[in-house]
């Protein structure tokens, strides 16, 4: 009954329906590898930040090259020092809900000659693109900052590389061996992104929008994985359905034609007795005929 299936043409269609199958299935897969990560480091943030302020030389390394743990990101740190203000950078590109903007990172020097970036907050971009905004002030003379540890670019490339714009320094991602080498600075690992700045002065200055959490929704990967993989298991179903119907299909044609009542090869009925039949000729109808004489 099935024997169809063997046939070139579903061979083919077998084989394609399969992969098909398989990589629907390897995309929820990854869909739900995706929303492990996510949790995972949604986990992690909120952890982190609920964690004790720690010293940050605890959580940042001493050289450039290196690059903090990933244990550590978003986890709270603080470091007293001074800011060389002359050694800012901008990052150029960056977005919030208010809009496109800049990053101001000024390295701050540690008393023990650390020297570390410090991610200030986020300022509006005017109009047009080669132009600056007005950078709030930093604080003068000595400063206590808390902030958050972060990661930066991994590698050297295009968008680390130093731009200026105004006689200002921007970039489109931070690397710490490409600024140590451009500031002339030993700058230690990663960058601080502050969210409290307490001026030995006592001092007030212009407020700055502090870099916040990132979103901690799980995002849409549970719905794309079940997506994935009711389209697999419609496809199954279909499939089977199509080689059913095909299977039934086949079956009727064959029945079909044992049935056929116009087979050459069956009996006809046999010519009733003493009529004419094919091997006679008929009979003369003139001695049946009567004459009526009046």
């Amino acid at each position: 009954m099935y024997r169809f299936l063997l046939t070139p043409k579903w061979l083919a269609s077998i084989v394609g329906v399969v992969l098909a199958i398989l990589v629907m299935i390897g995309l929820a897969n990854w869909q739900l590898n995706r929303l492990y990560t996510k949790r995972a480091a949604n986990t992690a943030i909120t952890e982190s930040a609920k964690a004790v302020v720690v010293p940050a030389d605890t959580l940042l390394p001493a050289s450039p090259k290196a690059a903090p743990k990933g244990s550590a990101e978003w986890h709270r740190v603080s470091v007293t020092g001074t800011y060389l203000v002359d050694k800012t950078v901008l990052i150029r590109g960056s977005t919030t809900d208010a809009g496109v903007g800049f990053e101001v990172v000024i390295p701050l020097q540690a008393a023990d000659g650390k020297v570390y970036l410090i991610d200030r907050g986020f300022v509006l971009a005017p109009s047009t693109a080669d132009q600056l905004p007005a950078i709030p002030e930093a604080p003068k003379g000595e400063v206590d900052v808390t902030g958050r540890v972060r990661l930066t670019n991994a590698s050297i490339g295009s968008a680390t590389r130093i731009e200026p714009i105004q006689g200002i320094r921007t970039v489109r991602a931070l690397n710490t061996e490409g600024l140590a080498q451009d500031l002339g600075l030993d700058l230690s690992g990663g960058y601080i992104a502050a969210l409290e700045e307490a001026p030995a002065d006592g001092a007030s200055y212009p407020k700055i929008d502090r870099a916040q959490l990132p979103d901690l929704d799980e995002g849409p990967h549970l719905s794309y994985a079940v997506q994935w993989f009711l389209f697999a298991g419609l496809s199954f179903v279909g499939y089977l359905y199509m080689i059913k119907r095909e299977g039934d299909l086949r079956l009727l044609d064959d029945d079909d034609w044992e049935d056929d009542p116009f087979d050459d090869d069956e009996p006809g009925p046999a010519p009733a007795s003493g009529g004419p039949s094919g091997d006679d000729p008929p009979s003369d109808p003139s001695k049946y005929s009567t004459k009526v004489l009046y």
